[in-house]
């Protein structure tokens, strides 16, 4: 049996063409330790980063407040060609590039 492990239905990976950096824009992870809902798929709460009060919605108003410390993330630089993998109910998300930085190149539209 798997004991007392998780079940792991969902795997990510990000493959960048490029550098990418803090100063580019990296992507960020929050480590499974320093989110209480991690394990729990079934808990309301679980992939949510924040929770907005009074109006709905990110542009509805209201104050918005992370449902985890901010310090608690981690960068993921990687050169181009490298992998960044995770799993999928790890929340993540892409920085912004610093106004100095170049920012972040893709594939042509």
């Amino acid at each position: 049996g798997t004991g007392n492990r998780t079940r792991r239905t969902l795997l990510c990976m990000w493959l960048p063409v490029v550098d990418v950096s803090t100063a580019s824009g990296c992507l960020y992870a929050l480590p499974r330790g320093a989110d209480p809902t991690w394990a729990q798929p079934a808990h309301p709460h679980h992939l949510s980063q924040a929770h907005v009060s009074g109006r709905k919605g990110c542009r509805g108003g209201g104050e918005t407040t992370l449902r985890f410390g901010l310090g608690d993330a981690r960068p993921l630089p990687v050169e181009a060609g490298g992998a960044v993998v995770w799993s999928g109910n790890t929340l993540h998300w892409g920085a912004a590039a610093a106004p100095t930085s170049r920012g972040r190149r893709g594939a042509p539209p």
